[in-house]
């Protein structure tokens, strides 16, 4: 973020050295010039503040840091509603690819159920009958194909 569009007591998303989204309380802003050849790159900034966990005793004290402005990702408020968007984007995705394998092993266990074998218990494994792939589809192999055909014949 542009270091001239930083508030001071402003509170911005940063992620911390776990990769999680904190608040990061912003206590000055300190531009400096670093060369004297008439640039714009010859300033450098300096974001000064400290991560705000709520309790104010301890945060000023134990959380200081100074970062870069690209460090900072914009303001908390906005970046949070994003971030949980996304985990609900995630988890819906989730949700939908766990009910379509979910219908995969029942499709395989009614398949096995159907040409009267025992379903083995790893559904991934090679040299089966019939194999669970991921996406949620079920791969028969040459030998069930027939099985499967005189099966429902005979249920006619």
């Amino acid at each position: 973020m542009q270091a001239s569009k930083i508030k001071v007591k402003g509170r911005y998303a940063i992620y911390d050295q776990n990769k999680q989204l904190v608040r990061f309380y912003v206590t000055s802003v300190v531009t400096s010039r670093t060369d004297n050849t008439g640039s714009p790159h010859d300033y450098s900034s300096k974001v000064n503040g400290h991560i705000d966990t709520g309790d104010w005793t301890n945060d000023a004290d134990n959380n200081r840091l100074s970062l870069d402005p690209e460090k900072i990702l914009g303001p908390y408020e906005d970046y949070k509603e994003l971030v949980e968007r996304e985990r609900a984007e995630n988890a819906a995705k989730q949700a939908a690819s766990d009910a379509r394998d979910q219908l995969g092993f029942d499709l395989r266990r009614a398949l096995y159920a159907l040409i009267g074998e025992p379903c083995p218990n790893d559904e991934r494994g090679h040299r089966q009958f019939f194999r669970f792939t991921y996406g949620g589809g079920v791969d028969i192999s040459g030998d069930a194909a027939q099985r499967v055909i005189d099966a429902l014949r005979r249920r006619e």
